[in-house]
């Protein structure tokens, strides 16, 4: 009975995750091993292959000015000083394309309160960015940012600095 319940639950969480359209992953806080789907894959530009790969390898994918935000919030997760984020990321695509995604991750804790695993969700927004900016984040010319993504970066760096000092 308990058999049948557990695959009826996998079969209906399959299809959440078929119907939303998003990469899902999963991180084994003990293990150190990032699970993702096929569509997370696809999404990022990546071979399919067995699905697990380290989190530096997907880090590595991010623009270099993205990339220290994402791990901030992957390591509050796991410190337990988060339970949830949300976070915004470009990856360069093998065909050189921008695209913008929306990384959303919850954390779950053992009895102790220690985080054992991290699961989460990317979404590519990038026809979304462009359609509320009116434009992309940087002009298509010149490469230089708008000003909301300049005031935004602006202010993930001065709380990054501030986070430094203060741990001096």
């Amino acid at each position: 009975m308990a058999d049948q319940a557990t695959r009826q639950m996998a079969d209906r969480l399959s299809l959440v995750a078929d119907g939303a359209n998003d990469g899902i992953w999963y991180f084994d806080a003990s293990t150190g091993t990032l699970t993702v789907t096929p569509r997370w894959c696809e999404l990022m530009g990546v071979p399919v292959g067995d699905g697990r790969l380290s989190i530096d390898a997907w880090l590595d994918r991010l623009y270099p000015d993205d990339g220290p935000g994402l791990r901030k919030k992957l390591e509050a997760l796991v410190s337990g000083t988060a339970v949830r984020f949300e976070h915004t990321h470009r990856v360069r695509m093998p065909d050189g394309i921008e695209r913008r995604f929306l990384c959303r991750a919850a954390a779950a804790t053992d009895q102790a309160r220690r985080t054992r695993r991290l699961a989460g969700s990317i979404l590519d927004i990038t026809a979304v960015a462009i359609e509320t900016n009116g434009h992309a984040e940087r002009d298509p010319l010149t490469h230089l940012m708008n000003r909301a993504a300049f005031v935004e970066r602006l202010g993930e760096r001065l709380s990054e600095f501030r986070d430094r000092r203060g741990a001096r």
